[in-house]
């Protein structure tokens, strides 16, 4: 139990608690009591983290999402690379690649938009939170390597989302790479 007293010297003074030591495995309780006279404003603020699950990996459709650095600076651009290939003995049809884009960061869609024109890729969306990139076909064998740039915004450190390649026409043929923790100074 956290307890303290509000008094008119210090009604205006912000008070944290971190309740940590009170947790316990499940479902938690907060109960907030006030006694005395007047009126208090608070908010509860709770987090959690769930580990990561092993990366989801189909063998027909090989995906990996590699950053040139995941330090830097406010302002400065990351290299990002976004390879996807057809290990299935058959051609891929409209191959989509859904990448994660982090929190405080802008997609560089100049290099995606000389894909398109090269007809290297069909298209791309860009979405909040992620750049969503089309592969109209994807032969035997075959490998696509997607290069983009992020741009940082703000400085802060953040876990990139999940990022997946997947057939269109057939989402059961999917790979998920693991997130990766980007900081920015």
């Amino acid at each position: 139990m956290e307890s303290f007293s509000i008094t008119p010297e210090d009604y205006d003074v912000f008070r944290q608690f971190d309740l940590l030591k009170y947790t316990k495995t499940g479902k938690n309780n907060v109960e907030i009591k006030f006694q005395g006279e007047g009126s208090s404003v608070y908010r509860v603020i709770g987090k959690y983290y769930l580990p990561w699950k092993t990366e989801s990996v189909n063998k027909d459709l090989s995906f990996a999402l590699s950053y040139d650095r995941q330090k830097i600076k406010v302002d400065e651009t990351v290299n990002c690379k976004a390879t996807v290939k057809n290990c299935s003995n058959i051609e891929g049809r409209l191959v989509m690649v859904d990448a994660g884009v982090p929190p405080g960061f802008e997609v560089v869609s100049d290099n995606l938009q000389k894909m398109v024109d090269d007809q290297y890729i069909m298209k791309y969306e860009l979405h909040p939170g992620r750049v969503v990139i089309y592969i109209l076909t994807l032969k035997v064998g075959e490998t696509k390597e997607i290069t983009y740039q992020l741009k940082s915004k703000y400085p802060l450190k953040v876990l990139c989302p999940k990022s997946r390649a997947y057939l269109y026409y057939n989402p059961e043929v999917s790979t998920v790479v693991k997130p990766v923790t980007m900081a920015v100074e």
